[in-house]
């Protein structure tokens, strides 16, 4: 069992956040993505379509899982299955320190998600409060007027990733990030919430958000002498020996 967290970016402009049209739990948001076969390696030609909604018995049929099927290149049994309340809105202090926000956490079993694809079913809402809804992302940008705020409204550059992490300490995480990212709007030049922010994302292995939250650190503070020496044990971990020496 491997726990992935799908994690979104992007470029906002002059908006407060975007999320699922029901929220980052919305039973009814189609999630679309490719799957490696964590025995033979070999990609899916073809997005599989999960949504919390839809279930299906497991090979053995015991128990119900977002997703039950076999490898078709070497038919290993795989089973995905969606795990609700690990995930919160992308918001704008994410997009101007250039971070993820984690969506949904799936606990995956003989496959391996790969290549999330953004369609639509998402909402918006404006530094003003309007709210935009039943956007489509597919195209890979968003643009609209906000006719109460007197200004363009803008999504772009739209991204993703999944991150293999501990599923106990992603539960346990969540409310102290969202903490510390409130302390930065309040504050953008808070040095320490940005170092907190670096090491909560280390414990639950998400080491590029983790490294961005180092680097704004420093930026706000020259002589951060722990957020430098901890991105160096980053890239020395990673064998980027280069990297390492420049940090420490």
């Amino acid at each position: 069992m491997v726990n992935h967290l799908l994690m979104i970016s992007a470029d906002l402009e002059n908006l407060a956040d975007i999320q699922p049209q029901g929220g980052c739990d919305d039973p009814n948001f189609t999630y679309l993505f490719k799957l490696r076969c964590g025995n033979c390696g070999e990609v899916t030609q073809k997005e599989t379509c999960l949504s919390l909604n839809e279930t299906t018995p497991s090979a053995k049929g015991k128990t119900e899982v977002h997703l039950s099927q076999k490898c078709k290149f070497c038919s290993r049994d795989g089973t995905i299955n969606m795990i609700t309340g690990r995930g919160r809105p992308f918001t704008q202090t994410d997009a101007e320190t250039g971070t993820y926000a984690p969506l949904m956490l799936f606990d995956c079993r003989g496959y391996e998600p790969v290549d999330f694809v953004f369609a639509d079913g998402w909402k918006a809402e404006s530094l003003e409060g309007t709210k935009f809804t039943d956007i489509d992302l597919s195209g890979g940008d968003y643009a609209d007027y906000d006719e109460k705020g007197e200004c363009p409204v803008m999504i772009s550059n739209v991204r993703a990733k999944f991150d293999v992490v501990n599923l106990k300490l992603v539960g346990n995480t969540q409310d102290g990030i969202q903490k510390y990212y409130e302390a930065i709007k309040i504050d953008p030049h808070y040095d320490r919430a940005y170092y907190n922010l670096g090491v909560v994302y280390s414990e639950i292995m998400q080491y590029d958000t983790t490294l961005n939250c180092y680097e704004k650190a420093a930026i706000e503070r020259p002589m951060y002498v722990e957020a430098y020496c901890n991105m160096g044990v980053i890239y020395k971990n990673r064998g980027d020996l280069e990297s390492a020496i420049a940090y420490v």
